[in-house]
Order: C-alpha cells, then structure tokens, then sequence
C-alpha cells in the first residue's frame, strides 16, 4: 500500500475511534448533544489528536537527529583530541633536558673523577668504623667522609631557622650530615653559576634594572625518606635564600613542592623536570640535588641486612632546556632523555634471586625513547649496591640485551663504591654518566635496581640529538 493510503487510513480510524468513544459517552450519561457539542467533539477533537502527534513525530525526530549530530561531534572531538594526545604524548617522549654543570662529594673526593680513579684503583674499599655502632655495640664497616666539617655550617642553618620563625625540627646526628653535604654542593653548583660570564651581563647594574632577561631558577631535591615535609622545605628554603643573598633576585626562585606527591625517586623527579622544563610558563635553569647520610646512630640502630654498608654523599646537577642552554651557551651539555620506569610485580628483597625481565623491558624501552640499539651503547651507570641480588638482576639483564659488553670494565655500580647512600646513588650515576658522554661521546645507560619495587632506566648522550 502506498504511504499515503496508509495516513488516509490512520486518519479515518482515529476518526471513527474518537467518535465511538465520545457517543458511547453521551450515551452511558444521558447527554444530548448540542450542535457545538458534535462540531467540537466529532470534528475538532479528532482532527487536533492527529495534530498533536504529528506535531511530537516531527519535534522528536528532530532531538534525535540533534542527538546523533552531537554524538558524532563529541565521537569526532574524542578522536581529534585522542589523536592529539597521542601526538602530544609522542612529542613529550621525545623531550631532552640539558645537564650543564654537576657536582658530587663522596667518600674519594668531591669530583666525579675522584671517584672513578678510585674504582679503577681497587682503592673503594671499606674500614671498620670506630665512632659507629650497630644496634648491638659493634663497630661497623662504612663509607664515612672523614674530612666533613659539620658543627659550623649546620649552626648557621639552625641559626636561619631560627630567625625565620620556623617551626623546631628534630635532627638526628645523620641529617647534620646530610644537610652539610647538600649545601657544600649546593654552594658549589651556584658559585659555577652565578661566575657564568652571561649572568653578570643580565644582572643589575647601577641601578638599572635588567631582572628581567634572569631566566627563573628552580631547586628541586630529592631527600631522605624519613623527613618530613616541613624539614625538606626549611632546608630548600634556607639555599634559596642563600642564592639570594648573593644577588639573585628573589621573585626569579621558585622551590619545587614538597608534599606527599613528590616522587622520592630521583629518576622520577628527573623526569617531572624534564617535562616541566619544557612548558613555556616553567622555562628556566633548574638546580637538582640530594644528600643523603647514613653515619649515624640512629639509622644504624634498626637491624639491617647482611652487606648493608652505610654511606654519605650529594650529589647536584643543573638541567635546563634547549632555549637556556643555547641562550647562555652553558658547556658542555649533555642531552637526559626521558625516563622510562615499570614496578615488580613484587617487591624484591635484600636476598634471593631477582628475575631480571622487567629490567630488561625497561631497558628496552629507554633505548626507545633514545632512538637507539643497544649495541650502540657504549657504557652502563647504574646505583646497585653491593647485594649479590641487585648485581645479578643488573649483569643477567645487560647479558640479554648486550651480550658483548664487558661488565667489569663498562658497567660502573655506584652503591658498591660507595655503600649505602640512598636516591644519592641515582644522581652520581647520572653525573659519572654525564662524564663519559663529555669525555668519550656515545650514548650511556643509567639504569635503578636499588629499590624494591621500582626499575628505572635511561639514556644520555650528546646535547641537541633529538629522537626521531
């Protein structure tokens, strides 16, 4: 039947349906109708139904083409924005940070070269401790810093917290420490800056003012664990009121948070610089540290595995982005790709075997990012200690992916030079890395086996070579 034969025939039935209806109506009431009464009822009641439903057909057809135009606007802006971020997230894989200038104190010297002159030496050795004690009286082995001066400059700190009105933190005897070997380099890494010939040039000049070509300098930290936040912000605190004290002016500082969210891994916290760097509103030169210490009675008190060596370091580094780094041609450079990291299934522990193939699927992905082979690394820096599970889990993954390098020779472990020295192993990696890539070139691997639950790796090389 065609359709309009349909709506004739839906018309005459409504028709007829509303008529029965109103007469049996007028019937079953004893109503007589009056001619208005069957003008209104048989005519325009019928008539206006019919009305109504075309009326919300149409209306309703409508929404739903309304309904359809907008899913698949909001499909099309998914996608757009899915591809976007795809592209966006591709383009952050791609990001390199700058390391301009380093800085590291240990137990050999306060130069990374002290350090590795002392490995390949076989002078990194430990002797028996007689100002530490373990839990049960006993001296211990450790990599104590015989020459650190802490009563002066861990007075002063106090000294500021005090004229500041902070509140009255606990120190143990290993924070002083800890606080003293973070501000020497510290202290070390802004004199290298502020006697950069670019930065007398920017700075103000009888009274001129010129702060505003200063690019904004930021201080990150990674800090001992068992700090709290108000101890880890009096500390950064009291650097960056030092650097202001020597002229750099106050508003261009900015103290990177420290809260529950701040990643205690250090190459966690390298990587959010790396990507914050590279926002326009957080461009800038940013000055990357940790101590850590380990000598003294109450980090020694508590029972600690077989092999564990306390230790004590800092280490320090400035990053910035290419813009900053080209700008006030900083030397040498060395390029810090991102980060890639994965967590154990379990968390490993101080003993038993480790299975090395999450390493080896973070190691892959590092050489990703960097666009490069494994054969084409030249060197491995890496925080294992001296347990023979971190070293294990280390040299069996370095075997499947690099079966032809010579571990002992080119693959530095950090923990085993130095003890136990926490995120501080992470950062002289790096740097011992960074050396490498200034005295030799290539591409090094730094890779983070130390923590329990987190595999950590990356890759330097050359500043300036972009991943393709």
């Amino acid at each position: 039947m065609q359709s309009w034969g349909k709506r004739i025939l839906l018309v005459g039935l409504v028709f007829v349906a509303v008529w029965l209806l109103v007469i049996v109506y007028w019937r079953t009431s004893m109503h007589m109708p009056t001619l208005a009464d069957v003008l209104l009822y048989l005519g325009f009641a019928p008539a206006a139904l019919l009305s109504s439903a075309w009326l919300i057909r149409k209306m309703s057809g409508g929404l739903v083409a309304a309904g359809a135009s907008a899913n698949t606007a909001s499909d099309t802006n998914a996608h757009a924005k899915s591809d976007a971020n795809d592209q966006s997230g591709q383009m952050a894989r791609n990001y390199t940070s700058n390391m301009v200038s380093g800085c590291v104190i240990t137990r050999y010297g306060h130069s990374v070269s002290d350090l590795i002159d002392a490995v390949n030496a076989n002078q990194a050795g430990f002797d028996l401790d007689t100002e530490l004690q373990d839990g049960n009286g006993y001296p211990v082995l450790s990599g104590r810093i015989v020459d650190l001066q802490v009563a002066e400059i861990f007075n002063r700190f106090k000294l500021w917290e005090t004229i500041n009105g902070l509140p009255e933190n606990q120190w143990e005897r290993e924070d002083e420490r800890t606080i003293v070997l973070a501000h020497n380099v510290f202290a070390e890494l802004s004199r290298t800056m502020l006697q950069h010939p670019q930065f007398s040039d920017m700075k103000p000049h009888a009274g001129a003012k010129r702060d505003d070509e200063l690019p904004t300098l930021y201080l990150a930290a990674v800090w001992p664990n068992h700090w709290i936040a108000s101890q880890k912000q009096s500390v950064a605190g009291w650097f960056a009121d030092l650097l202001g004290q020597q002229g750099w002016p106050t508003e261009k500082i900015v103290i990177y948070r420290f809260n529950a969210s701040t990643p205690s891994n250090p190459y966690t916290m390298l990587d959010h610089l790396n990507v914050q760097m590279h926002r326009p509103d957080a461009a800038g030169l940013y000055i990357y540290l940790s101590g850590q210490s380990f000598i003294g009675e109450q980090a020694n008190a508590q029972p600690r595995a077989n092999g564990w060596i306390p230790g004590e370091a800092a280490a320090g580094m400035m990053l910035t982005n290419n813009y900053w780094a080209e700008k006030l041609a900083m030397q040498p450079a060395v390029g810090v790709h991102r980060v890639a990291q994965h967590r154990l299934d379990q968390a490993a522990g101080d003993s038993g075997k480790i299975d090395p193939d999450r390493l080896v699927i973070v190691i892959k992905e590092a050489l990703q990012f960097a666009a490069i082979d494994a054969g084409q690394v030249a060197a491995v820096c890496a925080d294992a200690d001296t347990r023979a599970n971190r070293a294990g889990e280390l040299f069996e993954a370095l075997n499947v992916l690099m079966p032809k390098m010579d571990v002992d020779a080119d693959c530095f472990r950090v923990g085993a030079a130095c003890g136990a020295i926490g995120p501080v192993a992470g950062l002289i990696a790096l740097l011992i890395a960074r050396q490498h890539v200034i005295d030799r070139g290539g591409h090094v691997l730094c890779v983070s086996n130390n923590d329990p639950s987190e595999r950590t790796a990356l890759i330097l090389d050359v500043a300036g070579r972009v991943s393709e």
